[in-house]
């Protein structure tokens, strides 16, 4: 940013500039502050000499005819003319003496005819084309410009890099003898910037910097919105990361992932306290901290109190607060100034840029010495502007935040022989061997004429009148795109070369400029190359260009042809290159990777999950879906980062949680589930839930109004699921005779243990929600009961699959147990079913008017439990007395008329629960084998529009991708209930997991449908 003013009250005391003779070369026209500067100089300087690219027969014109008009100038030479009056108003108003003007009317610069052609007569109309000469002595031979096209941008930069390659190579020319100019510099500049170094293309970038991106700006910007926001998580850790703090990135991202999984903010920084680092991954869990969780406490509160102690002054002194109205805007800013003091951001700047100096990233360098000057100036500006103004915290940010994005740093060439990359609208285009003009399209070369602004261009013509010039608009502006062409089509003395992509990013096609359309007309025999189309020799300008398209070449390979010569000898080439050994090796590795996990082997497999592995009924059914989701979850280990959010798996806890605490409740208390009423279970559900809360994900049901208020409904949603419980209580005669049952080693009842192969054994672990069981004909009948927080549905076909398992290993463990549940060895155990029951309230729209007790009848109705259960009548009576109308809301089970099970209805036989149970044993067997010999294969299955992928965490690991030949889901076709049976008795004889053969054995065991039961005329339960 430079300070006219301060020039123009230095320069009459430069001792240098007294009776000097100053020169100023380059400049097409002058801002009005560059003027003033310049009419001081001419004060003070013995001789000012101005340069102007103007058509010296104007100024002849002007002086013949004595006028200051410029009829005959209203072209592209518009913008130097009005220059060249403002330069005469100048020396009338200083009243210095003016020489008559130099006129250079013969230009010996070009050494290329085309190019003395190309200058003359590129704005002459009619066109003169250029004429067929021999070649001349002193005069280069050849075409003197050049056209190239590319199929996008990216290939237009790459086949430019490639031409500059070839022109210091074999032409002899030096970096800086060459320069290269686009319109449209904004979308050049990052490919220019990406291909010209992997080619080793020294090359300056001469266009303002925007420094929004810089970790100072991020840091002014976010401090003072920490201050508005409370310690608000995302503008505190933008600006910790900025890295200035005293802090390791690892200490931040510590801070971040407990700040994000206890959500802390405001209070939890003010109090000034230490945190307490406590895993907790059940509810209610109660275990000391382990010496692990102590030692990373304790780093973590030396990192918070770092940050506490660096953050809480620069809040304190601007929070509304005693002072509050007496804090302006001077006292913000010197506040601001003095935290970055504190941070030492200046010392961290100068470190910074001497780092990147010795990495040989002299821009960058030069962008952490500007900064901070930058950045000073924008806070002395607002001081200067608006310093006794009393502003609220909000309102300075913003005005901080318009400050700061105006910066824009201009760097000067670290560098002597290097390309100049410069737009037509800016850079100080400099005499150079060969030009490169990129970006020749349409719309862009020349630029279409801006249609913002407030004024109009008759506006904009008052206001000069009367000494207020802005910049050009309308037919201005179109004069001096017209210049700005001019200008880049003369600075070269030997070769021009124009460029343009033929589509843009997203592949649309773009037309070509009219400058090359002009082109084309002045130089008929002027020849245009597509940059696709060089020959394989010519793309081996570099190293790095020749591994690519050596890349390429390998495509060859796949579809079965051998490279030819050409390419063996560069394959031979980069091999023995040591910086390209790696990546030759890794091209060829990829014409034989394909994105699967080889098996683990069996030893290893044994050390990561254990000689008896120990599993839950979950752990498996993962497996099912996908080896890869299961060995990424419970062989490495992968969690998704904790966050301070109550997700369905939190209220399905607790949920399990306090029905489970209200079940003791009454077994403890004597009470009945089917006599207590609604305000009784109400009280206790409300006095169980608020000794939970507490507990629950860091007390976050307790941190704002809106989890308040989702508390309640949690409670109602627990309370109408006990009324839905109640109410099967009072329609049947099963009663929970346990909860939480817990099986595996050191628990209620014992493990599933299956042998496998070499001593090895799986272990089935886990927790049954609910045990129900009743007594009748002298048996006992056994029910599981297991809680979920939606609605699920379990079809058969999901069981042989192995998707849903669990409600039917629950039943074999219990029926295996059953001495232990009952306290007894007798009478015989039977399984009456297994049942999900949805822990929800539903909401109802009824058509017409209810009472509230009709209401309240329905709502319990519309919780359909799902599952199977015993075909027997009168174990289905004993669940719910009202099935002796032969229907039963609660359970979802209707009889036909001829007394048997409507189609599809879910109950099974004894035999079928048997034979489930057999197939059960086989496939966890079978499992645990597959599991023991490293199968982590990437394969989720597919089922209708559910997927193994849909709901998994580990897509950024594994990469699946169905368009992968060798990724492709495991498809899982939909089955009917006689196909299931057929598999699975199919299984069960031939000991094949999950045949799918098409045997024409048939199972004899029937359908529940099948058979007929005279209910009816048998005895009834009471």
């Amino acid at each position: 940013m430079m300070n006219y003013q301060f020039w123009q009250k230095k320069i009459p005391d430069a001792p240098f500039l007294q009776g000097a003779i100053v020169w100023v070369d380059g400049f097409t026209g002058f801002t009005p502050q560059e003027l003033e500067v310049l009419k001081t100089l001419v004060r003070t300087a013995k001789e000012v000499i101005v340069t102007s690219p103007l058509d010296p027969f104007l100024v002849t014109e002007e002086l013949t005819q004595g006028e200051g008009i410029f009829k005959v100038g209203e072209d592209f030479f518009t913008g130097p003319w009005r220059t060249y009056q403002d330069l005469q108003r100048i020396v009338v108003e200083t009243g210095t003496t003016i020489h008559p003007p130099s006129l250079l009317k013969n230009t010996k610069r070009f050494k290329h005819p085309w190019l003395s052609h190309l200058e003359t007569n590129f704005f002459v109309y009619p066109i003169t084309t250029m004429p067929e000469a021999g070649n001349q002595a002193g005069i280069l031979s050849g075409e003197g410009i050049q056209v190239l096209s590319a199929v996008n941008r990216r290939a237009e930069v790459e086949g430019v890099a490639r031409e500059l390659r070839r022109l210091v190579r074999t032409e002899g020319l030096r970096w800086n003898e060459i320069a290269i100019m686009s319109r449209d510099l904004t979308g050049y500049h990052e490919l220019i910037t990406q291909v010209f170094t992997a080619y080793d293309v020294p090359h300056f970038l001469d266009h303002k910097r925007s420094v929004l991106h810089h970790p100072l700006i991020e840091l002014v910007q976010s401090i003072p919105e920490v201050a508005v926001k409370h310690w608000s998580y995302e503008p505190l850790f933008r600006c910790l990361k900025t890295d200035f703090f005293p802090l390791q990135r690892d200490a931040i991202d510590r801070l971040e992932n407990y700040v994000l999984e206890h959500g802390i903010h405001g209070e939890g920084w003010d109090r000034n306290v230490d945190w307490r680092y406590h895993r907790q991954w059940t509810l209610g869990q109660n275990e000391e901290q382990r010496s692990e969780e102590l030692k990373f406490q304790a780093e973590l509160n030396t990192f918070r109190q770092i940050v506490y102690d660096l953050i809480n002054p620069f809040i304190q002194s601007v929070i509304p607060g005693i002072h509050a109205e007496t804090l302006n805007v001077r006292d913000v800013t010197e506040i601001l100034f003095s935290f970055l003091e504190r941070l030492n951001v200046q010392a961290t700047l100068k470190e910074w840029s001497q780092k990147a100096q010795m990495q040989g990233n002299l821009g960058e360098a030069k962008l952490h010495e500007q900064i901070w000057e930058a950045v000073i100036q924008v806070l002395d500006e607002i001081v200067a502007g608006l310093g006794d103004e009393s502003l609220n915290l909000e309102d300075y940010s913003l005005i901080l935040a318009s400050g700061l994005e105006a910066i824009e740093l201009g760097l000067i060439p670290p560098g002597l022989d290097q390309v100049l990359v410069g737009s037509l609208d800016r850079s100080r285009n400099p005499e150079v061997r060969v030009l490169v003009l990129m970006g020749a399209n349409e719309g862009v070369l020349p630029a279409r004429p801006g249609t913002d602004g407030v004024l109009d261009e008759y506006e904009r013509e008052q206001l000069k009148m009367v000494g207020i010039p802005l910049a050009p608009k309308g037919k201005a502006q179109t004069f001096e795109e017209q210049f700005f062409i001019y200008s880049a089509l003369t600075r070269a003395t030997e070769k021009l070369v124009v460029s343009y992509p033929l589509t843009d990013e997203e592949g649309k096609g773009l037309t070509v400029s009219p400058v090359v359309r002009r082109l084309k007309l002045l130089f008929p025999t002027l020849s245009e190359s597509f940059v696709g189309n060089q020959e394989d020799i010519q793309r081996l300008s570099h190293p790095n260009s020749a591994l690519q398209a050596y890349a390429e070449q390998l495509r060859t390979l796949r579809e079965g042809e051998p490279l030819s010569p050409l390419w063996q000898a560069t394959e031979a080439w980069l091999a023995q290159d040591p910086l390209q050994t790696n990546q030759i090796q890794r091209l060829q590795a990829s014409l034989l990777y394909q994105n699967q996990e080889e098996r683990l082997q069996r030893p290893l497999a044994r050390r990561l999950y254990g000689k008896c592995l120990k599993a839950s009924v979950s752990r498996l059914e993962q497996f099912a879906k996908c080896p890869f989701g299961h060995y990424a979850r419970y062989g490495l280990k992968l969690r998704e980062r904790p966050t301070y959010q109550l997700t369905s798996p939190n209220m399905g806890e607790f949920f399990h949680t306090i029905l489970h605490n209200f079940a003791i409740q009454l077994q403890e208390r004597g009470l009945d589930w089917g006599k207590l009423t609604k305000e009784e279970s109400w009280a206790l559900v409300n006095q169980l839930a608020d000794e939970l809360v507490p507990n629950l994900q860091h007390n976050i049901l307790q941190s704002s109004s809106r989890y308040r208020f989702l508390t309640h409904k949690l409670k109602r949603t627990v309370h109408h699921a006990v009324k839905v419980l109640a109410e099967h209580a009072r329609k049947g005669i099963f009663i929970p005779i346990q909860l939480e049952v817990g099986f595996g080693p050191n628990q209620t009842l014992p493990g599933i243990e299956i042998p496998l192969t070499e001593e090895d054994s799986l272990l089935l672990c886990g927790q049954i929600d609910r045990v129900d069981a009743a007594f009748l004909d002298g048996q006992v009948y056994l029910r599981i009961l297991d809680y979920k927080s939606r609605e699920l549905s379990l079809a058969l076909d999901s069981i042989y699959y192995g998707l849903n398992l669990q409600l039917l290993t629950y039943l074999k463990v219990a029926l295996q147990g059953a001495e232990v549940l009952l306290n007894t060895t007798s009478p015989q155990k039977v399984p009456a079913g297994f049942l999900y029951f949805p822990v929800l309230e539903p909401q109802l729209e009824e058509n017409i008017p209810i009472s509230p007790e009709e209401l309240e009848e329905h709502r319990v109705q519309a919780v359909k439990v799902s599952g199977y259960l015993l075909a027997n009548p009168r174990v289905l009576e004993a669940m719910d007395s009202t099935f002796t109308t032969g229907r039963s809301d609660l359970l979802g089970v209707t009889l036909k008329k001829d007394g048997t099970f409507k189609k599809g209805a879910n109950v099974l036989t004894e035999e079928q629960f048997s034979i489930l149970s057999d197939y059960l044993h086989k496939w966890f067997r079978q499992t645990g084998e597959r599991l023991f010999d490293g199968d982590i294969s990437l394969s989720p299955y597919r089922r209708g529009k559910s997927t193994g992928c849909q709901y998994c965490s580990f897509k950024p690991v594994c990469h699946f991708d169905p368009y992968l030949p060798e990724n492709q889901y495991r498809d899982l076709p939909a089955l009917k209930h006689e196909e299931v049976w057929r598999r699975v008795e199919n299984t069960t004889l031939e000991q094949n997991f999950g045949s799918s053969s098409d045997s024409n054995l048939h199972s004899n065991v029937k359908g529940p449908e099948s058979l007929d039961f005279n209910w009816l005329e048998g005895e009834k339960l009471i």
